[in-house]
């Protein structure tokens, strides 16, 4: 079950990396060029030209979560967890993080105590910016995931949907969660409602 996620979040990355390179004209060319290569390849060259940048800044936030996320994508996960460990010390708030190590440390190094600490993080994290933004809609959402997809807390994760339902009634990717969610709570009639 692990590695069919594992390979669903792979994917996922791919196509979001291609849809937002889409956007432009001349990004058009890039992801073609890309698409041509063996994504191990690309993305080794990537963390190649990354680390040369980060021995001149190696605080930069940008260029330590970008070859983190090329070493999570290539499968070198003990090399992405210390750039986000590194990125974790510089910024403790960056949820985005905690996810990512969470993620690595739950489906790729078998280590659910390490898991479980960092999705509580991202949570209170998100928890701080609903409190400092009640319509945080990204936080809801966020919470909503890691509630459904790791504590298997259902019930958690349709009230976050809700939430997000709440003040972005047509988000048609939270109503069918929600809807999914429903579902499997026994919840037939609400479900159907969404």
């Amino acid at each position: 079950m692990k590695s069919s996620i594992a390979m669903f979040f792979t994917l996922a990355s791919f196509s979001m990396i291609a849809f937002v390179s889409i956007q432009t004209g001349a990004a058009k060319a890039y992801v073609l060029q890309v698409a041509q290569e063996d994504p191990n390849d690309y993305f080794k060259k990537e963390i190649e030209e990354l680390t040369k940048k980060l021995e001149e800044n190696p605080n930069d936030r940008n260029l330590l979560k970008s070859r983190g996320d090329s070493y999570e994508l290539i499968g070198k996960y003990p090399e992405a967890v210390k750039d986000y460990s590194k990125l974790i010390a510089l910024n403790p708030d960056y949820a985005d993080v905690f996810h990512s190590r969470g993620t690595i440390y739950w489906l790729h190094l078998d280590n659910p105590e390490l898991a479980k600490a960092d999705f509580n993080s991202e949570l209170k994290i998100h928890d701080k910016k609903i409190e400092l933004n009640f319509e945080d809609v990204a936080s809801y959402k966020a919470r909503a995931f890691i509630q459904s997809w790791y504590f298997k807390n259902n019930e958690k994760a349709v009230e976050n949907y809700t939430m997000v339902l709440l003040f972005q009634p047509n988000d048609t990717y939270s109503r069918m969660q929600r809807s999914s969610l429903y579902k499997e709570l026994g919840r037939v009639g609400e479900s159907l409602g969404d």
